[in-house]
């Protein structure tokens, strides 16, 4: 991740997810009444201040050193910079942790770690990660949901299909956001959650899906693509 995430980059990024961000929290509030909320991989922490701007007065961001802390959209004794392929020890819990679209950008050799540091945050998640071929920058470990949905089971973690079914129609909603995100609860905490209950056997075997409008955008670049080489060939 050598990328220069500078002010631009993350100004622009805070504006296309903004009102994802919006949407997806308003449904996990819904369901759930976490008090305190923990980020990996906050960027900036846009999602974090969205919670606190509905409510959640604590919440702290963790993001790696190439963020600049005076960029941060939370306050700066809410967000430190960490290592997330390495084991934490924040020395607290929280009632929520989440991680959106970050994982893949580990290399496959952390997944695990990232997992266990999530469940050590926390007994409830809020997670999505790049499927195969989504592309995007610095992109290591693209894996389909059930993939790390067998991590988190792994570690007594099940997965609920909470999200997508209300975001997936939803155009305005940023596409790896509809198509990627899952609630994680502790399996042996779930009771303490009533709403998520009917969710534990919805969908379970049906958790990789792609948007019609991702295939359909991906078999247009590759139709292009292959037209271009075919053009190509032809003035050789």
């Amino acid at each position: 991740m050598h990328k220069k995430y500078d002010s631009e980059f993350y100004g622009d990024r805070d504006a296309r997810t903004r009102y994802s961000a919006e949407r997806l929290i308003g449904r996990v509030l819904e369901l759930t009444d976490p008090n305190s909320v923990v980020d990996l991989g906050c960027g900036v922490g846009t999602w974090l201040k969205v919670f606190k701007e509905k409510g959640i007065a604590e919440v702290m961001g963790l993001e790696g050193s190439w963020v600049n802390v005076d960029n941060v959209v939370i306050g700066k004794d809410e967000f430190m910079h960490a290592e997330l392929k390495q084991p934490l020890s924040l020395q607290r819990k929280f009632d929520l942790a989440i991680s959106l679209e970050v994982a893949e950008h580990l290399e496959e050799e952390y997944a695990e770690q990232f997992v266990i540091n999530l469940t050590s945050l926390a007994p409830l998640i809020l997670f999505s990660a790049a499927i195969p071929f989504q592309g995007g920058v610095k992109h290591f470990n693209e894996q389909w949901p059930s993939y790390w949905q067998s991590i988190f089971k792994k570690h007594g973690y099940i997965l609920l299909d909470t999200i997508r079914p209300h975001v997936w129609n939803d155009p305005r909603v940023e596409s790896w956001y509809a198509q990627n995100s899952f609630m994680y609860v502790k399996e042996s905490e779930l009771d303490n959650y009533p709403k998520l209950v009917p969710y534990k056997d919805l969908n379970q075997n049906m958790v990789d899906a792609v948007l019609p409008e991702v295939f359909e955008r991906k078999m247009r670049n590759y139709t292009l693509t292959k037209w271009f080489k075919n053009k190509l060939g032809l003035l050789r």
